[in-house]
C-alpha cells in the first residue's frame, strides 16, 4: 500500500531533517511556506543575533528562516544591528 504524504507532512519533515542541522542541544527547524511554495527555511545555532537593538548569543530557527527568505526587509532592527552583530543565515 502506498502511503500518501500530505503538504503538511512534507513541511513537517524538512523542517525535521532542517533540525538535525543544529548543533544545539535543543534543535529546532522551521519552515515558512505560502501557497505551497517554501519562502524560507531554517534552523537554531550558536550564531548571535539581533532582536530590539539587542545582541543575542544564539540564532533562533524561526528568526533564521525570516533571515533566509524575502520577508527580511521587513524585520525592524534587522537592518540597524546586521552589521554590528555579522549576521549570517544558516540557508536552507
Amino acid at each position: 500500500m502506498t502511503k500518501i504524504i500530505t503538504l503538511n507532512e512534507k513541511y513537517i519533515n524538512k523542517a525535521i531533517d532542517l533540525a538535525n542541522n543544529s548543533t544545539m542541544s535543543q534543535k529546532h527547524g522551521s519552515i515558512l511556506f505560502s501557497g505551497g511554495k517554501i519562502l524560507g527555511c531554517g534552523f537554531n545555532s550558536n550564531s548571535r543575533t539581533c532582536a530590539c537593538d539587542r545582541i543575542l548569543p544564539a540564532m533562533h530557527a524561526e528568526i533564521d528562516c525570516i533571515l533566509n527568505s524575502p520577508l527580511k526587509k521587513y524585520l525592524l532592527h534587522y537592518s540597524k544591528c546586521k552589521e554590528k552583530c555579522k549576521i549570517q543565515p544558516t540557508g536552507c
